[in-house]
């Protein structure tokens, strides 16, 4: 188990071979008792399990920038063993597949362009149009990708500032937001 941890923590995700679809079929199995669960799916259910009380002890520390980006990568990496849909979901959406409704083809990180009637996604040298598209992974907070003019004027006057590059807001134990010079919020009013 150490072995998959250490792997796990140096670069999450790359134990994972499967594709969507194989990846799915395989949590509809282990929902169903028909197969055994993974190494991975264990600690990741026991990672949801502590995840509150363990962010409790993480989230108000003054984290080193580095350590916060392998603490959340390890965290994110984790999130696909620890989260999911419930197995009727999963049961539904299997039944779509094959029904020839639903294609997971282009779900892994395609690229796409809008267009008049939707999407389209290229993958490698193939491409497709979609008329609906459905994502239901959550996107990790980063505080560069934000465009409300608002929150904009916060971070640009350093009353708001990421932990690092790309990583979400700064915030003190109590949830105060801490500026760039490292008051905290009502500090900074």
């Amino acid at each position: 188990m150490s072995d998959w941890l250490e792997t796990e923590w140096s670069s999450p995700g790359s134990q994972e071979t499967d594709g969507p679809l194989e990846t799915l079929r395989g949590r509809i199995a282990i929902a169903e008792g028909t197969c055994l669960a993974s190494i991975g799916y264990v600690v990741g259910q026991v990672w949801r399990k502590w995840q509150d009380a363990l962010r409790g002890g993480y989230n108000p520390a003054d984290t080193p920038p580095d350590t916060a980006e392998k603490i959340i990568a390890f965290d994110e990496g984790l999130k696909r063993y620890s989260y999911g849909p419930p197995i009727s979901s999963s049961r539904e959406l299997a039944a779509l597949i094959d029904a020839g409704i639903v294609d997971l083809e282009y779900a892994v990180d395609p690229d796409f362009a809008l267009t008049g009637g939707g999407w389209t996604l290229k993958f490698g040298a193939g491409s497709i149009e979609a008329g609906v598209m459905i994502d239901t992974v959550m996107a990790s907070p980063d505080l560069s990708i934000l465009r409300p003019p608002l929150l904009v004027g916060l971070i640009d006057e350093g009353r708001i500032c990421p932990i690092t590059d790309g990583l979400a807001a700064r915030t003190a134990e109590d949830g105060q937001l801490i500026g760039r010079d490292g008051e905290t919020s009502l500090r900074n009013s």
